[in-house]
């Protein structure tokens, strides 16, 4: 506690008035035995590392100075970037080629966990080389075959199969070589295909546009380089420098929306009254809401990482959440759909 006190990661006692008597007049505040008891939960969960304290504290309200805050969450970013370029794209081994490190490590490990499916597998291997190693984007060679199928499966579009693998080959085409838009017919296959399979609501306004121009540059200024762009720079590590005292409470006030489960339960109520355009995007945002909720909770590390991903992503969600934390779930839907 007197480390704690030394370090300013809690308050210590305040002079309080008392009556006459021995003893100093010297009590802590209701809002300091909180944070002590907080610090105490993330120790016994494993949680030792104060920068991660402070990050949390923060997030529940403590005032810290913002450069303190700042330096905080960027030491967190490096705690979960350190774990990512470990596996599953080590960068030790520079002589061997992206695509052979990630079959290796990824694609054939017999102990791979549950919810690595093979499609999220294939999937992995262009968002790992896009975040981690950009110069290996031309090496990556993902079974487009497998992603396609499992879209279509359990929708009525299985007669549609091929014509969706070939649009796909399109964007991973785009992807190795940078290239700023796909052809018309691919961006129209995947806005009409994609925006049927479950992960529609996700990726429909990725390629609405015909062009597909603005897209597949939003997709390249979003992910590449997001974690290290092979130089020891993160675009993350950047969000947190740049940003303003006004962008962190903004999203402070987001994030907490999203740990306490209000986003999710005022997405959720309005499922019922949305229009049949909105109904199935709604629901799915409810869905992602609760799944994050889930994660944050458990997960110091990937919460500052997911704050710095909207930091990063400059989109006013926390705008969409007042102070006393009512939700504009019309604002917020819009600015789901410009995130995503």
């Amino acid at each position: 506690m007197a480390d704690l006190i030394k370090d300013r990661v809690v308050h210590g006692p305040a002079h309080v008035r008392k009556a006459s008597g021995a003893g100093q007049g010297r009590r802590f505040a209701p809002r300091d035995y909180r944070d002590l008891l907080e610090v105490i939960i993330l120790k016994a969960s494993g949680t030792k590392r104060r920068s991660a304290w402070i990050a949390q504290l923060w997030f529940r309200g403590h005032d810290y100075p913002l450069e303190r805050v700042r330096a905080a969450f960027k030491a967190e970013v490096n705690v979960k970037r350190k774990a990512i370029l470990e596996n599953p794209a080590p960068t030790g081994r520079w002589t061997e080629p992206f695509g052979v490190k990630y079959d290796r490590r990824v694609r054939r490990r017999s102990d791979r966990p549950d919810d690595q499916t093979p499609e999220f597998v294939e999937i992995g291997e262009v968002l790992s080389a896009m975040m981690v190693r950009p110069s290996a984007l031309s090496d990556i060679d993902p079974d487009v075959g497998i992603i396609a199928r499992s879209l279509v499966a359990d929708t009525p579009l299985a007669s549609e199969e091929v014509a969706l693998e070939a649009a796909l080959h399109q964007v991973l085409d785009a992807i190795r070589t940078g290239a700023p838009s796909i052809p018309d017919s691919a961006a129209l296959t995947l806005s009409r295909l994609v925006s049927a399979t479950p992960i529609g609501p996700f990726v429909q306004s990725l390629f609405a546009d015909p062009d597909a121009a603005k897209s597949m540059e939003q997709l390249s200024n979003n992910v590449v380089g997001l974690i290290d762009d092979g130089h020891g720079h993160s675009k993350l590590i950047d969000a947190i420098d740049a940003a303003a005292a006004d962008d962190f409470e903004v999203t402070r006030r987001w994030y907490r929306g999203l740990r306490s489960g209000r986003i999710a339960r005022a997405l959720e109520d309005a499922v019922s009254t949305a229009s049949d355009g909105d109904e199935e995007m709604l629901g799915t945002f409810a869905a992602w809401a609760r799944g994050q909720q889930r994660m944050i909770r458990s997960n110091p590390d990937y919460a500052a990482y997911l704050f710095a991903c909207q930091l990063l992503s400059k989109t006013p969600m926390g705008r969409t959440i007042s102070p006393s934390g009512t939700i504009d779930v019309n604002a917020l839907l819009r600015a789901l759909r410009e995130r995503e």
